[in-house]
């Protein structure tokens, strides 16, 4: 595994209104197996790496051919810190039994010499859909794969546009579902609202949240320049804040184009929470996740912005 123990020394890199006749009861958030989303996997990823915790953040790697868990953990050695930052939508391909995800990665590094370094890169990540082996149910679990990085002069976040093969822009994705994860409902919800141009699409979009009369703060603040604007981007921290039975609270950076071409930029804490019920007509339940409230903060530059989505969820 030269070239991911290449990688790891030099690139560790990351109101509307609404008539509803029921809100939907959420049920306690027993536990988040953040392994099961791709993007959260990066987060956790991370925070192991944050923690010195290199042995747990060697187990999500998929196959970590000849490197050894010491030798990947020396491959840290010259790392303080490392702050991650994901661009959604995540590309989820399907096939022969696989699932395989492209996440955009940005990752802000700080090295022993006080020096901070810039990747931008694209891991992908794998996970089967049929058993494996004398299993029973296949694995619910996400691996890194592998992860292709290039150190940047600064931080570009538009270079996460086109380092993953597959990649789709908000507004644009083919690949949007039932929301299964607190990624799933922000990267779903969010193309909503990059897609509206309509007031009854803009409240299509506020049916993500649990409350879409009065909850979606969002658009109850920043909707009349989020209905007009010609671009939407948005990105994550991944390593997002959890406690049992209470929301995930994950930070999201907004930066809408105006049609003046000026920005409108926003980083965000939105939490969210699992309804646990079944759906339709169905009798088994299917673990659909909404959002319950957000923070809001209007931000001037990209840099204040990637700083502040390590501290608006605290």
């Amino acid at each position: 595994m030269q070239r991911h123990l290449k990688f790891t020394r030099t690139a560790l890199v990351l109101s509307l209104l609404l008539v509803v006749s029921l809100t939907p009861a959420l049920a306690q958030n027993t536990a988040l197996n953040t392994q099961t989303n791709p993007a959260l996997l990066i987060g956790v990823y991370y925070h192991a790496i944050n923690a010195h915790d290199y042995a747990t953040a060697y187990s999500y790697w998929e196959q970590p051919d000849a490197q050894t868990a010491a030798e990947f953990a020396q491959g840290f050695a010259d790392t303080t810190s490392a702050h991650v930052l994901v661009r959604l939508p995540v590309f989820v391909d399907a096939g022969a039994g696989n699932l395989y995800a492209a996440i955009p990665t940005l990752i802000t590094s700080t090295h022993t010499d006080g020096s901070t370094h810039y990747y931008a890169g694209c891991f992908t990540a794998h996970k089967t859909n049929v058993p494996v082996g004398n299993a029973t149910e296949p694995d619910p679990n996400w691996y890194i794969q592998k992860g292709d990085f290039q150190e940047q002069a600064t931080l570009n976040l538009s270079a996460l546009d086109t380092v993953c093969d597959n990649t789709y822009s908000l507004g644009n994705d083919p690949g949007m579902g039932q929301p299964a994860s607190p990624v799933d409902v922000i990267q779903t919800y969010l193309d909503q609202v990059a897609s509206a141009q309509t007031l009854p699409e803009a409240v299509q979009a506020a049916s993500y949240w649990v409350n879409p009369g009065t909850g979606d703060v969002l658009q109850g603040s920043y909707g009349d320049q989020l209905l007009y604007s010609t671009g939407l981007e948005a990105y994550i921290n991944p390593d997002v804040s959890y406690v049992p039975s209470s929301p995930v609270r994950v930070p999201v950076f907004i930066n809408a184009t105006r049609p003046d071409q000026s920005n409108l930029m926003l980083v965000a804490c939105l939490s969210t929470q699992v309804l646990d019920v079944p759906p339709g007509n169905s009798t088994a339940a299917y673990p659909t996740w909404y959002l319950t409230d957000g923070v809001i903060n209007p931000v001037s530059t990209v840099p204040d912005a990637v700083n502040l989505l390590d501290t608006i969820c605290s």
